[in-house]
């Protein structure tokens, strides 16, 4: 009433103790007295009308509606179900498909359409011979509806549903079992069929014997012998129990099919039969499976010459002259491939959106050391440090800007830090004005070498001529830090001669991940314009949760 329903009992002391609210508590309160039928003044207070309620609902008036609302809401409900009726009359008139569609839409309509008179009342001269039809649903519904008449009745197998009346249910199931002969194309669909729906006429068409077994002479039994489907079977040890009933029957078995005969040679014939057919179903179902990975394969070979396309364009531009291969020569977008039969490959390589493509952009930078790249991999995204050797990597690494609202205690460690290194680096001078080093080493000729060496460090031993280093550092792509604390996500890239492309090999510990190979190809001389360097610092995991 007014949006308001009816409270039970339980709800109005709930409601008068206090632990249960209303918007508009007078409103409520109102609205409950008339539907229960108590006598209230509109004017009055809420404290008054709850003071009302309290009484009635402890003298025990609250059990039933007041008889006018009760009227209305029996009324009301008459209304819905005779409009809901119609509506259910009209959508079954309108079903197309004739009583198989009928009876699969609603059963009980199927039967008082077919089999009652407008009193509900049987009718065996409306449809005097079985209706049948295959498929159906509402199984349990359909049942109840024919058991619920008295005299009809229904036979149900996987193949076939046939109502009709008990009388007449013998000459339908007849009709029925010489239709299947042309319902299927598989010799092993009709005969499991028939057998489902008539045991006694399936051993006399095909083995020309009684449920008891007993039959024509030798001379006179059929040779051909007959192959059931034992998953088709309503019961799946019929095979066994014809085999019980005759002695003299062969029966071999293949896959799910069972052969019964009497004559030996024709059985083992059906048999080679079966196998052979398996065999080029198999074979078809291969060459199929085969078709359509090819297909795959070349829509996914194509999408990813349409999305190489920049890089086909760059490398015809450089073929035939040589290309240098500095530092200078990296900044560009590229593609990122996982090499292998990992999952990571399947799952990010050929993503159905090119937004979704893995992407290395590397940056201009002004540093000697190297430059800065933002990359997105699947499964991970984040910002990384190339350079043409492993020193150079960590000198870049240790010029990335650190957090601006480092802790007192981080910024006291680095005050102490640089203290040590001016205290270090003021060495006593000797009589030959050089600074004096360790004792060990007091005129600095083997620190010299090492650092000399340490600048000129040579590519290590084997590594290919174009080689260049990374580190990396990253977020899983939904932003949980995967910290590297100890400087271990790194690998390198080996570009081919024209300086395009390059197959690389990367360490994740944090994610488990080894030795991985990937490919990158350059698209474009240019990173892309909406793609930003996200700071080094960010990635050691202590702004996750700052905000």
């Amino acid at each position: 009433m007014d949006g308001i329903a009816q409270a039970t009992p339980r709800e109005l002391r709930l409601f008068l103790s206090g632990q249960c609210k209303e918007k508009s508590p007078k409103r409520w309160l109102t609205t409950q007295l008339h539907l229960y039928g108590i006598p209230f003044n509109k004017s009055a207070r809420v404290s008054d009308l709850k003071e009302t309620l309290e009484k009635v609902l402890n003298a025990g008036k609250c059990a039933e509606l007041a008889p006018s609302v009760a009227a209305v809401r029996d009324r009301l409900r008459r209304e819905y179900d005779e409009a809901f009726k119609r509506l259910e009359d009209k959508l079954f008139a309108e079903i197309k498909g004739g009583y198989p569609e009928e009876a699969n839409a609603d059963p009980s309509r199927f039967v008082a359409k077919y089999f009652l008179d407008g009193q509900g009342r049987p009718d065996r001269e409306k449809t005097k011979e079985p209706l049948s039809f295959r498929s159906w649903n509402h199984q349990e519904e359909l049942v109840e509806a024919v058991e619920a008449v008295p005299g009809l009745a229904i036979l149900k197998t996987w193949s076939t549903v046939l109502v009709g009346w008990e009388e007449t249910m013998q000459r339908g199931i007849e009709n029925e079992f010489a239709r299947l002969e042309s319902f299927f194309d598989r010799r092993e669909e009709i005969h499991s069929a028939q057998a489902n729906v008539d045991l006694k006429l399936f051993l006399k068409k095909y083995l020309d014997i009684n449920l008891d077994g007993v039959g024509a002479a030798s001379g006179a039994r059929p040779l051909a012998p007959v192959t059931l489907d034992r998953w088709r079977l309503e019961n799946q040890k019929l095979s066994e129990e014809i085999m019980s009933k005759a002695p003299g029957l062969h029966m071999e078995e293949f896959e799910t099919n069972a052969v019964i005969g009497w004559d030996a040679a024709n059985v083992a014939a059906e048999i080679a039969r079966l196998k052979d057919e398996s065999r080029r179903r198999q074979e078809q179902q291969e060459a199929e499976e085969q078709a359509e990975r090819e297909k795959q394969e070349a829509e996914k070979k194509a999408r990813w010459d349409r999305r190489c396309k920049g890089h086909y364009e760059l490398v015809a531009k450089a073929r035939g002259r040589p290309r240098p291969f500095g530092l200078q020569h990296l900044p560009g977008s590229y593609l990122v491939r996982w090499d292998g039969d990992s999952w990571r490959a399947e799952h990010y390589n050929d993503p159905f959106h090119d937004s979704d493509l893995m992407k290395l952009n590397i940056f201009p930078s002004k540093s000697s050391h190297g430059v800065i790249a933002s990359f997105t991999l699947g499964l991970i995204e984040g910002t990384m440090l190339l350079a043409m050797s492993k020193q150079a990597v960590e000198r870049l690494r240790e010029a990335q800007p650190r957090h601006s609202w480092r802790s007192e205690s981080e910024a006291s460690d680095d005050d102490d830090d640089e203290a040590s290194r001016d205290i270090k680096s003021k060495s006593k001078l000797t009589a030959q004005k050089r600074p004096l080093g360790d004792i060990a080493d007091p005129w600095g000729v083997q620190a010299a070498r090492a650092k000399r060496q340490k600048l000129t460090a040579p590519k290590d031993e084997g590594s290919h001529p174009l080689r260049v280093y990374f580190q990396f550092a990253c977020n899983e792509v939904n932003g949980y830090p995967l910290v590297d604390d100890d400087n271990k996500h790194i690998g390198h890239f080996d570009f081919d001669e024209t300086g395009l492309a390059a197959k690389g090999v990367f360490d994740l510990p944090t994610l488990g991940i080894k030795a991985q190979s990937i490919s990158i190809f350059k698209v474009a001389e240019k990173p892309e314009s909406d793609r930003e360097l996200v700071p080094w610092y960010e990635f050691d995991g202590r702004s996750w949760g700052r905000w």
